[in-house]
């Protein structure tokens, strides 16, 4: 929201240093963009132009100045309107800019980490999901046209994702299960059966709750 007021703020200021502006003023409002732009990389980034990108830039402006630029009539109103136009059209690009590099890296943050706790299909019926949301928003927000057969194919996906979503967690549930059931097996076998402990290796439990260490190992035995 703060970025789109600053820039409908920018173009609106821009309409209005042309309404109270020559066109040739203007046109030099516009080509002060960018050393206002770099000028703000410098201070609030330290970002640091080397003399041949500077040199590149005072030619693209000299060029495009003298194709553009024909009358010059200046007033304090539309002085003042061109400066506040300069200064928003260049803090909403750089605000664009970031916004842009924050909202990727979270984009992309964000996949890795359903990649990782889910599986890559999950990732792609996630990106369904996207899709469909995008069209649903779009005729609620946007007012975009929309057809039943639209309609009929996002409840049919889903659908679709809600079986997926059931199956996956069935599965998830029943590999848990398996898996205490065997542990649970095998705790049963060991104290139904001590003496497989004790040729591993292990203790025998005795009445008082103390493992103690058997005299004889399977393996000693062996190797006698």
């Amino acid at each position: 929201m703060g970025f789109g007021i600053l820039n409908g703020t920018s173009i609106g200021l821009l309409n209005l240093s042309l309404g109270f502006n020559s066109v040739g003023f203007y046109q030099m409002t516009k080509l002060a963009i960018i050393p206002c732009t770099v000028l703000l990389e410098i201070l609030f980034f330290r970002k640091i132009f080397s003399r041949n990108v500077q040199l590149s830039l005072t030619v693209l402006l000299l060029g495009v100045g003298i194709a553009t630029v024909t009358d010059l009539q200046l007033n304090v109103l539309g002085s003042i309107l061109s400066l506040l136009a300069v200064v928003t059209t260049c803090v909403a690009q750089i605000a664009f800019i970031v916004l842009s590099c924050f909202i990727s890296v979270a984009v992309n943050f964000s996949t890795f980490l359903v990649i990782g706790k889910t599986s890559p299909v999950t990732y792609q019926v996630l990106g369904h999901l996207k899709t469909c949301l995008v069209l649903a928003f779009g005729y609620v927000l946007l007012r975009d046209p929309f057809s039943w057969r639209n309609i009929l194919g996002i409840l049919i996906a889903m659908v679709g994702m809600v079986l997926y979503s059931y199956c996956c967690t069935a599965e998830s549930q029943q590999k848990v299960t398996t898996a205490e059931a065997t542990q649970l097996s095998q705790a049963k076998e060991s104290e139904s059966d001590p003496l497989l402990g004790v040729e591993n290796g292990g203790g025998i439990l005795t009445d008082d709750g103390v493992t103690r260490t058997p005299g004889w190992n399977l393996n000693k035995d062996l190797q006698a």
